[in-house]
């Protein structure tokens, strides 16, 4: 699938699934007010018929007046003219409320405007009433009123609303499903990508090295007296060379496979980290000048140790010289600093090459990623030096990170444990 298919049916479901999100949220938002005015209605149908229940009990005339006030969301007053008592308001309410199917707790008080005092206060729930202290303000009236709080009211007004949360829920959890099948999907992209490029890549270096021991081969073949011993050795030594070549692209893919599955064999020996150096050193010296480049070595480490597998030691810090030069724009230039911090050895492998970007610095250690160059890849590789050197670096109890500026070089520190003889 084309990487413009990919992101049109990405960028089609994301608005698809805004476009739902934001339509659920309209529906919930309209059901929740329509509820709430519902709640409030009934409320005040509910108080008033409890103020005239009242008026009735103690003989008065029902007030002509709104008694009510709503003085927040879940909050109300009732002002009354008689001395209330706390059985009687607490049946009525209970009684009311239960005919209106408000069915929550709630809490009461009564103000007295004698003593300015709220003289009584009770929470009563739909299993049992406790006595709780009453929080409720003093009105500068001289009248007495009783005020009813709703602690609970949004979870209730949510809980009439369970069908469409409960829907909700399901629209998120699908939702996720198709977020999860969008990851997967770019997922298996990517890895068809890498799959393509490094099929792609070894194919390209394996038939390079197999056309020129065919050529060689044919020439060898078709050879006759009259050829001289020099040429045909010149032909015999290019096929020596291109089958050592496919062999070290054959033993780097066995290699891989081997550190993926867990079965290479490390043979730790504890080596002297000037040793290991002086040997590297001659090798990247002659790999750096028939490159045309400098290199140099700094190692301030003369007595450390460390535990390590020389061969793939070696190879570790062969693979980020290769890159070091493939990667160079003109005569590579490459340093090795090499340093004891008292716990770990710190090596500073650095160039001045074409450096890497920011967005790729993440992915360089993943197994068959190449930095991206275009259309055209001018440097050969499978994509798995670097995967192999993270690995090998952890198998060594280490570890490696990676900085780089384009176009001003690229710094790898690889940090090895120091081993201290007793």
């Amino acid at each position: 699938m084309r990487t413009r298919s990919i992101r049109l049916i990405t960028s089609l479901g994301a608005l698809s699934v805004a476009g739902v999100l934001l339509i659920q949220f309209l529906w919930i938002r309209q059901a929740y007010i329509a509820e709430s005015r519902t709640f409030d209605h009934n409320l005040h149908l509910a108080l008033r018929n409890v103020v005239e229940s009242l008026c009735q009990t103690d003989g008065l005339d029902v007030p002509a007046y709104n008694p009510i006030e709503q003085i927040s969301a879940n909050y109300y007053i009732v002002r009354t003219s008689q001395v209330l008592q706390p059985q009687t308001l607490e049946y009525f309410l209970t009684a009311e409320l239960n005919k209106r199917n408000i069915f929550t707790d709630f809490e009461y008080g009564i103000y007295d405007c004698q003593s300015q005092l709220m003289v009584y206060g009770n929470q009563v729930s739909e299993n049992k009433g406790k006595l709780v202290k009453a929080s409720f303000p003093s009105l500068k009236e001289d009248q007495y009123y009783f005020g009813v709080l709703f602690p609970s009211r949004q979870g209730y007004l949510l809980g009439r609303m369970d069908f469409l949360v409960y829907s909700s829920g399901g629209l998120l959890l699908v939702i996720g499903f198709f977020a999860y099948a969008m990851v997967v999907m770019a997922r298996q992209k990517r890895l068809s990508e890498i799959q393509r490029d490094f099929i792609n890549n070894m194919t390209h270096e394996f038939k390079t090295p197999l056309s020129t021991i065919k050529l060689s081969a044919e020439v060898i073949r078709s050879a006759n007296e009259k050829d001289s011993k020099e040429r045909l050795h010149k032909y015999a030594s290019l096929i020596e060379k291109e089958a050592d070549r496919l062999q070290s692209h054959v033993e780097e893919v066995l290699q891989i496979a081997l550190v993926e599955k867990n079965k290479l064999q490390l043979h730790m020996q504890l080596q002297s980290v000037a040793d290991l150096l002086e040997e590297f050193d001659q090798t990247a010296r002659e790999k750096v000048q028939v490159a045309g480049g400098k290199w140099q070595l700094e190692c301030h480490c003369k007595g450390s140790k460390i535990k390590t597998d020389t061969l793939h030691f070696q190879n570790v810090l062969g693979n980020l010289l290769d890159n070091s030069i493939k990667y160079s724009e003109g005569a590579p230039v490459i340093s090795l600093d090499v340093t004891d911090t008292g716990h770990e050895v710190l090596l500073t492998f650095k160039d001045e090459g074409r450096g890497i970007p920011a967005q790729s610095l993440k992915h360089v250690f993943k197994k068959f990623y190449r930095v991206p160059s275009g259309d055209v890849q001018d440097v050969s590789g499978f994509g798995l030096g670097l995967f192999y050197v993270k690995q090998i670096v952890k198998a060594h109890n280490g570890d490696i990170t990676v900085s780089s500026t384009p176009g001003r070089g690229t710094t790898f520190r690889i940090k090895i444990p120091v081993v201290h003889e007793k």
